[in-house]
């Protein structure tokens, strides 16, 4: 019983793994393609420093195969040969302050922020309305137009 265990944890580590390459984008690369390292000349200090590698694939098909295999620009239709996935994990820049909030934060983490926020909002809307609430009455109370409990 415990061998099965381990080996279903082992293949939920495996799975788990697998899906975080695949979001940081260090999934499976095709069979033709080859990694090639990302280098960055520092002329000052006369030094190569590495700056990352790149997976890439090139195909030089004749002519008939092109028009029989078509792909489109990039991500558009159709999207074939190769095909390309949707970009994963990317951040998208918003004008919307709240979007933006729960694409730095999360969407849990900006909920909370947000209720707190209000939270906030509300406490100082209540110490505003509170003081004149209270400027207002002390008037009412000198002109004599508020009723006292007592008589």
């Amino acid at each position: 019983m415990a061998r099965i265990e381990a080996r279903s944890d082992s293949k939920d580590a495996a799975y788990f793994v697998k899906q975080l390459k695949e979001m940081v984008g260090l999934g499976e690369i095709d069979e033709s393609a080859e990694w090639i390292n990302i280098t960055y000349h520092d002329r000052r200090r006369s030094r190569v420093l590495p700056r990352g590698s790149l997976a890439l694939s090139i195909e030089i098909l004749p002519e008939e195969e092109v028009e029989l295999r078509p792909a489109g620009h990039g991500r558009t239709e159709p999207n074939a040969n190769p095909y390309l996935p949707p970009t994963a994990g990317r951040f998208r820049f918003s004008y919307n302050p709240l979007a933006l909030c729960s694409a730095l934060l999360g969407p849990k983490i900006a909920f909370q922020v947000g209720c707190c926020f209000c939270c906030l909002l509300v406490m100082i809307l209540i110490g505003f309305c509170g003081i004149y609430f209270t400027s207002f009455y002390t008037v009412l109370e000198s002109l004599g137009l508020t009723q006292s409990g007592t008589s």
